[in-house]
């Protein structure tokens, strides 16, 4: 973030009569963060299927200068990037960004960022709109529909989203010339900058908005100007403009007969005009003189401060303005006033260069080969070390598949994207908010598939359980996925690089061919039964044979088949670095880290529950792992719990720990009652009883309305969004639980620094509230919930997922770098 830092601070000294900047965004615009009213009666209009006004209405479909390119397929056609985020378009016309949101930029109605694409909000002007080009610039990002109309959303401080405003931005995407000189403009194409945009209209005049001094003509230098014709009297006369490009703060445009002109600063010679200018406010043409023969060119693409060009037949390509970091690729530092030569050394005669994207430091290029050669400061593209690259450099593909043709490159700050013609996008360098689009926000120096649609696409989700600051699922099918925090392995997909959509758990190795029922998230570690009650592990976990933690990052047997053949096992608990389990015929068993708090004891072995103290019918029909307790739910629905008592988590009426099992008093509360279901949090335990009513004991906050630590059951309190409720589901996290009732709606109680009772709030409940159902949970009927240490998650009638709370470690699993204090969906889909 560094670099970012200071292009900001030379941006604000140049723009400062406009408006006052900050390095830290947020903190100039905290109050910005809420929606407009515009903007909340858009989003609130979001399923509003009344008639459009005249201004929606759908237009015929028409090929302006036949760059309608849309074929009604979900393939990717189409990529545009930008410094930390980058956009894709589809056949459908649909728009899809994902990286760095700061401003709302992604145009999702948020201000989260997302390492995943997320579909830029529809329901507003660009509604039925098919979208034929994307342009990225600075924490904004501007569209292009088939009709020639256009859309901006993220920051307009100084007017870049062309809409008639200033001092303000938009978290969604709002119409390009609703006043002014803008109104009612054809556009053919368009581009976004540093902090300005420009376009090019039918009639092939050029108009730029945004910041003062960069829209190309002389008008812009008046304060008040923020949207302006590019001037056409001087060296632009008579020329017919093929495309724009926009730099940090400068503007390049190239005419059909292959000159190319600039206009804006020119302090490092980006202008090409073979001279050091501080600002031209009117095109300059680009000088060649200094290169033998007509050099005519096809494409140019401009970068903060250099920019680069192809030649007509594709062979060559030049470079000029700022080099300090090697990014002409001449083989010099030297920042060049025109165009030079890059030098690629020896090439095959019949290559062809078919795209070049300049960035802030560096560039990249493809050729017809399927080749991509980079130049200038590529951190992150091979290492984590800053190098520099005065001549372009072969980037290694070996991870794209064979087949796909490459069509398209782009460039951010730290990485780079490229596009096949099979419609897959594979991004790679530093992964500043999740830029590289892979699911996780880890670097990756090799080129990794972009993911548009999550491992649990169109699946059903049937089980699922949430850790320390991850969650685990299964799909109808019986495969598992998990997503969150992968320090240790917990993930099962065979590394320990973090995400934030669901992967699917290994399933080539010892779970191939096998049939998941479900999976339990535990703190370090993950486990799972398949149908046939064989157990599995991945993660960390105690040795009993070397007496050490052990790191699995694929599925394993988690215990010596001799110990568990011929048990089927029902159920299984962990709490990271133990596990308990108990089989159809009744019994108990543990096995890992066995010691027990307060007591001399440590044992490193599969070892069968004593139940010799437990009066009645010995059968256990469920078990349940605390942080250092363990409790069964028995045949006769009765609860016994053994270990650490310090909080009075065994329930017990003491503070005495306990090495067998111990029942929980009966002589309160629970006094006749026959418990359903229980589930044990880090330092308490919860039960639901068969008529519906909740109790808990242990460590405060127990929903009885106090903070007090209770060594008997307590009754949750029932006088508020409880009343006449009937609870048939429980979870308990590692300071929070929920609950259930019969309507299929979601309660809960306890600690919220993470937001993770999900009302909106991170204000700790000493009694059950509702989850927010008023978005994404309305009319949902959940059937499932599961709290872990940050998050909790919510499994619908249909098998959807949906999570809360988790405020930095992305375990929600719908892309975000950060969490949310009200549910969202977990699974995008965003084609």
């Amino acid at each position: 973030m560094k670099k970012r830092f200071l292009i900001e601070v030379f941006v604000c000294v140049f723009i400062a009569s406009v408006f006052s900047c900050s390095d830290d965004k947020k903190s100039t615009a905290d109050n910005d963060y809420i929606l407009s009213d515009t903007e909340e009666a858009e989003i609130d209009a979001y399923n509003d299927n009344s008639e459009l006004d005249d201004e929606h209405q759908v237009m015929p479909d028409i090929d302006l200068e036949g760059e309608n390119v849309l074929d009604d397929s979900d393939k990717i056609i189409k990529i545009r990037g930008d410094a930390y985020n980058t956009c894709a378009i589809n056949g459908k016309g649909v728009v899809s960004c994902w990286g760095s949101n700061e401003m709302g930029g992604l145009g999702k109605g948020n201000v989260a960022g997302s390492s995943v694409p997320v579909k830029v909000y529809t329901e507003g002007v660009m509604k039925n709109k098919k979208i034929k080009d994307v342009t990225t610039g600075f924490d904004f990002s501007c569209s292009l529909d088939i009709d020639g109309k256009a859309y901006c959303w993220g920051d307009n401080r100084v007017g870049q989203l062309g809409n008639g405003t200033i001092n303000n931005y938009r978290m969604i995407p709002s119409k390009v010339g609703t006043s002014g000189i803008l109104k009612d403009k054809v556009f053919l194409n368009i581009s976004a900058g540093g902090y300005h945009a420009c376009a090019i209209d039918k009639e092939r005049k050029v108009y730029c908005w945004g910041s003062v001094g960069l829209l190309g003509s002389s008008e812009s230098e008046n304060q008040n100007v923020h949207e302006s014709e590019v001037d056409m009297t001087g060296v632009l006369k008579g020329k017919i403009v093929k495309s724009v490009s926009t730099g940090g703060l400068h503007t390049c445009v190239l005419d059909v007969e292959g000159k190319m002109f600039c206009w804006g600063k020119g302090n490092f010679g980006q202008l090409g005009n073979n001279t050091l200018t501080t600002i031209s406010h009117i095109p300059v043409e680009v000088d060649m003189s200094g290169n033998s023969g007509n050099i005519r060119f096809s494409q140019i693409n401009s970068g903060y401060e250099h920019t680069c060009a192809i030649t007509e037949a594709g062979k060559e390509i030049y470079c000029w303005g700022r080099n300090y970091d090697g990014q002409l690729g001449d083989g010099t530092v030297d920042y060049k006033i025109r165009p030079e030569k890059v030098k690629f050394g020896n090439l095959d005669d019949d290559v062809i260069f078919k795209a070049v994207s300049a960035s802030v430091v560096h560039t990249c290029a493809i050729d017809n080969k399927n080749r991509v050669y980079c130049w200038g400061k590529i951190e992150g593209f091979f290492s984590n070390s800053e190098e520099i690259q005065a001549i372009p450099v072969k980037i290694d593909l070996n991870k794209l598949p064979e087949g796909g043709n490459l069509i398209s490159i782009v460039t951010g700050t730290t990485h780079n994207c490229v596009l096949d013609d099979m419609g897959e996008v594979y991004c790679w360098g530093i992964n500043v908010h999740g830029v590289l689009g892979t699911g996780s926000f880890d670097d990756n120096y090799v080129p990794d598939k972009v993911i548009f649609e999550s491992s649990l696409k169109d699946k059903k989700v049937v089980s699922i359980s949430s850790g320390t600051d991850y969650t685990c699922a299964v799909d109808s099918a019986g495969k598992a996925y998990c997503w969150g925090n992968n320090a240790k392995g917990v993930l099962g997909n065979g590394n320990q690089i973090s995400y934030a959509i669901p992967k699917e758990v290994y399933a080539d190795g010892i779970l191939k061919d096998k049939v998941l029922s479900v999976v339990y998230a535990g703190s370090t570690t993950s486990f799972a039964i398949d149908i046939d009650g064989f157990p599995y592990f991945w993660g960390e976990i105690w040795s009993s044979d070397e007496n050490k933690q052990l790191l699995n990052l694929h599925p394993e047997t988690f215990a010596p088949e001799e110990l568990i053949k011929n048990k089927e096992i029902v159920s299984m608990s962990s709490n990271g670095k133990k596990v308990c389990m108990s089989d159809s015929e009744g019994k108990a068993y543990c096995w890992g880290d066995l010691s027990i708090y307060g007591l001399q004891q440590h044992l490193l072995d599969f070892e069968e529950v004593d139940m010799s103290g437990v009066s009645g019918d010995k059968v256990v029909k469920s078990i349940e792992v605390g942080e250092d307790h363990t409790c069964i739910l028995t045949a006769e629905d009765k609860v016994y719990c053994w270990g650490a008592n310090d909080a009075g988590q065994l329930g017990t009426g003491t503070k005495n720990s306990s090495s067998v099992p111990a029942e929980v008093d009966t002589t309160g509360v629970l006094a006749g009652k026959k418990i359903v279901q229980i589930d044990s949090g880090r330092r308490r335990t919860c039960a639901l009883d068969y008529a519906g009513s909740v109790y808990c004991w242990g460590a405060g906050m127990l929903g009885d309305g106090t903070n007090s630590t209770s060594y008997i059951p307590v009754k949750v309190d029932t006088s508020g969004v409880l009343k006449g409720k009937t609870i048939v589901f429980i979870s308990s996290g590692s300071s929070h639980n929920c609950a259930i009732d019969s309507e299929g709606k979601v309660y809960c109680w306890g600690y919220n620094t993470f937001w993770q009772i999900g009302d909106g709030t991170n204000t700790d409940r000493l009694k059950p509230v509702k989850v927010d159902d008023k978005e994404v949970l309305h009319e949902k009927f959940i059937v499932s919930v599961s709290c872990g240490e940050k998050q909790s998650c919510a499994v619908d009638v249909n098998g959807k997922v949906y999570c809360w709370g988790s405020v930095l470690n992305a375990s929600v699993g719908n892309g975000a770098e950060t969490g949310t204090a009200k549910p969202v969906e977990v699974f995008y889909k965003v084609n």
